[in-house]
């Protein structure tokens, strides 16, 4: 199951933009809490993402989703 986080700075959380990798460079917030929890109960069934931008507001959010 793939899991797309996409969002502001809480988000972002200083995550990695070199790493495409599921479950790999998520940054220190919310995304790497979850993405720790899940991948720890079950371990390869889940591919987590995490696309968040610091500084976005709702208006460059939206861009992206429609993009």
């Amino acid at each position: 199951m793939k899991i797309l986080f996409q969002g502001d700075s809480i988000t972002d959380a200083g995550r990695s933009r070199t790493v495409d990798e599921a479950n790999r460079g998520l940054g220190d917030g919310y995304v790497n809490l979850i993405a720790s929890e899940l991948t720890g109960k079950a371990p390869g069934r889940y591919e987590i993402f995490n696309r968040g931008v610091g500084g976005n507001r709702i208006g460059e959010l939206y861009g992206r989703w429609v993009e």
